[in-house]
């Protein structure tokens, strides 16, 4: 299920993560001030595809959603990798 994010995602979680640099934006400009630091790229925590975008697979083949799926997995690897090292909890 998606929805809109709202001005009070940004107290109530401790991430809230984009997948391109359009949408970082965009939700950097709607957060307040205090809570900037919680925005950031998805893929800033991928190993394979650290610091990039995801593409938009919506017009695309089965491929591209494949592509944007095993980007999305890295990143989501990395933040639980990330998250694990910061609690001291090891895999």
């Amino acid at each position: 299920r998606a929805r809109a994010v709202v001005v009070e995602d940004f107290d109530r979680f401790d991430f809230v993560l984009a997948m391109d640099n359009v949408n970082l934006r965009h939700l950097r400009s709607l957060s307040p001030s205090r809570c900037k630091n919680k925005v950031e790229l998805l893929l800033d925590y991928g190993h394979d595809f650290a610091g990039g975008e995801v593409p938009d697979p919506y017009y695309g083949t089965e491929k591209d959603f494949e592509r944007a799926l095993v980007m999305i997995e890295d990143g989501c690897n990395g933040l639980i990798d990330f998250l694990m090292s910061r609690s001291g909890v090891r895999a």
